[in-house]
């Protein structure tokens, strides 16, 4: 009687894993993209923030202890209080625009005298600053006022980090906090927690820079277009992107045609 011989294989060999199957990369959760977003911009947002509320801080404290104001026009850079000033001049208009709208007509300014036109209307002023003035004071209620301020602050951080971002990408992390910084202290940095356009311009160009630097030609674009709604300023903005755009093209050109 004969029996069938038995298998005498080793045990099977262990699959190796093809590259396609590899598991993916962990991806940080929504809890872990805020962190590391907050300690990236953290510093940016604190190093424009002090320096900007010091300096307003100053600025509304010498403008109570001159008191010049309470004698001008409440248009013209005058008010009973401080905080008033932050809504004249351009910043009147705005308001008007955000409560009523457009009006072509020429409206005759009452107590100009000198160099200051003796008739304007609100055409003089793009659209975007009074339009976000609008849609802030339909969702929280706040008189054109005080949306105007909330738009302009909101803006002026957005705006820090885009120039923050364009300085760091050209010279690193030290020189875009430096960067910021200065636009928290630069001469004309009153009208960024004003009744103003500058902050919404501002940030909208940063990025749109920022955008052009990293080459998203699309982003720039879109953000260069509604720089266009906000200050005639941006005709500059649109010639930087063109010329850069050419640039880019050009080069692009004399890669395909060295391969």
């Amino acid at each position: 009687m004969t029996t069938a011989p038995t298998s005498q294989a080793g045990p099977a060999p262990t699959p190796v894993p093809r590259p396609d199957t590899a598991p993916p990369p962990d991806t940080p959760g929504l809890r872990e993209r805020l962190r590391r977003a907050a300690a990236h911009h953290g510093p940016v947002l604190a190093v424009y923030g002090v320096l900007k509320l010091t300096g307003f801080a100053v600025f509304m404290f010498l403008l109570d202890s001159a008191g010049d104001f309470r004698e001008k026009n409440p248009r013209f850079g005058g008010g009973a209080h401080t905080w008033d000033v932050l809504g004249s001049w351009d910043g009147w208009w705005y308001q008007q625009i955000a409560l009523h709208g457009y009006d072509p007509a020429l409206e005759p300014i009452s107590g100009a005298t000198g160099l200051i036109t003796l008739h304007a209307n609100s055409a003089a002023f793009f659209p975007l600053y009074p339009a976000l003035m609008r849609i802030v004071s339909e969702v929280t209620g706040l008189g054109p006022y005080g949306a105007g301020l909330t738009v302009s602050v909101v803006f002026s951080f957005v705006a820090a980090l885009g120039v923050y971002a364009v300085t760091a990408h050209l010279g690193g992390r030290r020189a875009g906090l430096i960067a910021a910084g200065l636009w928290a202290v630069w001469p004309g940095s009153g009208a960024e927690w004003a009744v103003y356009s500058e902050s919404v311009y501002t940030a909208l160009a940063a990025w749109a820079c920022y955008a052009v630097l990293t080459r998203r030609w699309l982003t720039a674009g879109v953000l260069t277009f509604t720089a266009g709604l906000a200050r005639p300023t941006a005709v500059t903005l649109v010639a930087a992107l063109a010329v850069a755009g050419l640039f880019a093209v050009l080069r692009r050109e004399e890669e395909s045609a060295a391969r």
